[in-house]
């Protein structure tokens, strides 16, 4: 539920207030029926988020109807992005590199913050491949490992990676895996 607030609350917009579920069971436990209701000014996708964190949960069978009271008093969101793994292959030292594509995390933060948009609870990692030139250009990148499937995700990321400029490598290319791991905090 924690991600489902993160997801829908900025620093420019938080989301204060207060909300309520109420659980109709099934004897077997299963959730018959969610009725949620959230604060004045709380983002509709808020509440379709919460309806789903909760959808596949069960209980033990005969348990009573429940209502949980919620609070939100969620006042900043911060993406974290996570180097795991990032080899370089030339002579280009990495800690140049991690530099320079660390300047260009406000880029990758905006690509995560289009897709949980769309699906708030998205979280993972993409790793993108690409080659500095002689020059220090991005010649080829790619982004295609990682768990976050989303091809939208995957353009994006893969975008501002061949926008980046590098310092001339010095005697020929260089070839780099970056992989990230995108999460909320």
């Amino acid at each position: 539920m924690r991600t489902c607030v993160a997801a829908a609350s900025t620093a420019a917009a938080p989301i204060l207030g207060s909300g309520e579920y109420a659980l109709t069971l099934r004897a077997d436990g299963s959730i018959e029926k969610i009725t949620l209701t959230v604060g004045v000014g709380s983002p509709p996708t808020l509440g379709a988020c919460l309806e789903r964190a909760v959808a596949g949960v069960a209980f033990e069978a005969g348990t009573p109807p429940i209502v949980y009271d919620l609070a939100f008093d969620w006042r900043l969101t911060s993406v974290k992005l996570k180097e795991a793994g990032v080899t370089v292959t030339g002579r280009l030292p990495k800690e140049v590199i991690v530099r320079i594509v660390r300047a260009s995390f406000p880029r990758l933060r905006a690509c995560y913050d289009a897709l949980r948009a769309a699906d708030p609870l998205a979280e993972g990692s993409v790793a993108t491949s690409f080659v500095i030139d002689e020059k220090g250009d991005v010649s080829a990148a790619k982004a295609d490992a990682g768990t976050l499937g989303d091809p939208t995700m995957r353009a994006c990321v893969q975008k501002v990676f061949a926008g980046m400029s590098f310092p001339e490598p010095d005697g020929g290319k260089v070839d780099v895996s970056y992989p990230l791991a995108f999460a909320y905090d």
